[in-house]
C-alpha cells in the first residue's frame, strides 16, 4: 500500500503539470424544517445538464441529516423564508459543518454528528455565517451587525468585532474571502451583493443581483475558492434566494458596475439553477468531489476535501472481492469509451494498482502543497471480480483543490 500511496502522490504532482481548470465541489445549505420539524442541513451539486449528465445530482454524496442541541447548543426550529434567519458554513479543513437557526450555532461532522456549538454572541436573531477555515475563526452576522467568533462549547468568544454593518439592508449572510487582504462579503435584503474590509464602515463594491433572475430577497452566499482569484478578490461567488442558485462573476461584476454570471463550466453547466431541497436559509462552498456517469454497481468516494496539504481518502465501496485499479486523468472522456462494456469516463494517463480487495478499498490521496489551486482531476475505479473474472467500472469522481 505504501507504494500505491507514493505512486498516488507523484501522479496528483504529475497530473498538476498538465491542466488547470476549476471544476467540481458541492454546495450546503440548511432549510427551516424538515420531517422532524428542525432544521436539515442538505448537500447539494449544480443542476446537471453538462457533459456525461455531469453532475451526478441534485444531491451530494453525504445524506441529508437535522441539526439541533445536543451536548453543545445547536439550532433549533427558525421560521425559514421569507425570514431571513438560519444559515450554514463550511470548515474545508475540518470537513465540518456549522448551522445556525436565529440564536444557536452547531458544528457537526458530514455525516450529522454533533462536536460543538455555542449560543448567540450578538444582539439579533443570526441571519449568517462564514468560516475562515485557516484560523479555526467564525464569522456570524445579524442583520445590522457582525463579528469573529473563535468557537468552543457553550459560549464561543468574540476575536473581532462587533462592527455595524456596513450597508443600510438587512445582512441576511457573510462570506470569508481567502484570497489577499482577507476581506468579507455580505448579501443584503435588497438583492445586493458586496465585499468590504472587517470594520470598515463601506462597500467596495456593490452588485445588484437581481438582473440575474434572482429575487431581492437574498438569503445566502459564499466564495468560490477553486480560483486563484485576481488582486485582493476571489474570481466569483455563489449566492441564493432560497429557490435559485447563481454563480457571479466577482471580478467582471465589481469592475464593470453590472452583475455578470460566471462563464459555465463543467461543474456548473447552468449558471443559475434551482434549488432541488426546498428553499434555502443560507449557502456554503464545499470542496468534496463529486461523480458522474453511471458505474456498474460498485461505487467512488472521496472522504475530505480538496485542499494542497491535506489528505483526503479515496475509497472503492461495493466492489466484488478482487482486483481493483485507480484511473487518473485531467480530463473526462465525453461520450465514455467502452472498456470489455463498461463504461470508461477516465483514461489510465496515470494507472495505480491493481491492488488486491475484498469488496472495498481505501487508500490516501496525498495533496502536496505544491499542487496548485484549481487542479482539477478524475478518478474512476475498475475492478476484476475474483471469481467470475468480470470487469465491473465505478462512477467517475472529479474534485478541483481549493483555498480553504
Amino acid at each position: 500500500m505504501t507504494s500505491a500511496l507514493s505512486h498516488l502522490t507523484l501522479s496528483l504532482l504529475a497530473v498538476a503539470s498538465m491542466a488547470l481548470s476549476a471544476e467540481a465541489q458541492t454546495l450546503y445549505g440548511i432549510g427551516a424544517a424538515g420531517g422532524s420539524g428542525g432544521p436539515v442541513v442538505v448537500e447539494l451539486t449544480g443542476g446537471s445538464g453538462g457533459p456525461c449528465g455531469y453532475p451526478n445530482g441534485p444531491f451530494g454524496q453525504h445524506p441529508s441529516f437535522p441539526v439541533g442541541p445536543g451536548a453543545c447548543p445547536g439550532p433549533t426550529p427558525f421560521s425559514g423564508p421569507p425570514g431571513i434567519e438560519g444559515d450554514v458554513a463550511v470548515n474545508r479543513f475540518a470537513d465540518t459543518i456549522w448551522a445556525a437557526g436565529a440564536n444557536q450555532i452547531g458544528e457537526y461532522s458530514v455525516d450529522g454528528v454533533q462536536l460543538s456549538g455555542f449560543m448567540n454572541p450578538l444582539g439579533g436573531a443570526i441571519t449568517g455565517l462564514g468560516m475562515n477555515s485557516t484560523a479555526g475563526r467564525l464569522w456570524v452576522c445579524s442583520a445590522n451587525q457582525y463579528a469573529a467568533v473563535l468557537p468552543s462549547c457553550g459560549a464561543g468568544t468574540l476575536s473581532s468585532g462587533p462592527f455595524v454593518s456596513p450597508y443600510p439592508a438587512p445582512m441576511t449572510d457573510i462570506a470569508w474571502d481567502p484570497h489577499a487582504g482577507g476581506r468579507l462579503w455580505a448579501c443584503f435584503d435588497d438583492g445586493t451583493v458586496g465585499v468590504f474590509t472587517p470594520g470598515a464602515g463601506a462597500l467596495l463594491c456593490s452588485i445588484d443581483v437581481t438582473s440575474l433572475g434572482l429575487s431581492a430577497s437574498l438569503t445566502g452566499l459564499d466564495m468560490d475558492t477553486r480560483s486563484p482569484g485576481v488582486g485582493a478578490t476571489n474570481k466569483s461567488l455563489f449566492v441564493t434566494d432560497s429557490v435559485l442558485v447563481a454563480h457571479v462573476d466577482a471580478i467582471i461584476s465589481c469592475s464593470s458596475g453590472a452583475a455578470a454570471l460566471a462563464p459555465a463550466d463543467f461543474a456548473f453547466p447552468n449558471p443559475v439553477f434551482s434549488v432541488a431541497s426546498g428553499a434555502l436559509s443560507g449557502l456554503a462552498f464545499a470542496a468534496h468531489g463529486v461523480t458522474y456517469g453511471a458505474g456498474s454497481g460498485p461505487e467512488i468516494d472521496l472522504v475530505g476535501m480538496a485542499i494542497p496539504g491535506t489528505s483526503p481518502q479515496l475509497e472503492l465501496l461495493g466492489a466484488a472481492p478482487g482486483m481493483a485499479a485507480l484511473f487518473v486523468d485531467v480530463a473526462a472522456q465525453c461520450p465514455p469509451l467502452k472498456l470489455k462494456g463498461e463504461n470508461l469516463f477516465v483514461l489510465p494517463t496515470v494507472l495505480i494498482g491493481p491492488m488486491l480487495h475484498t469488496g472495498s478499498l481505501s487508500i490516501a490521496a496525498p495533496l502536496p502543497t505544491t499542487v496548485p489551486i484549481g487542479l482539477e482531476i478524475h478518478m474512476q475505479w475498475i475492478t476484476i471480480d475474483g471469481m467470475t473474472g468480470l470487469l465491473e467500472a465505478t462512477p467517475a469522481l472529479t474534485l478541483t483543490t481549493v483555498r480553504p
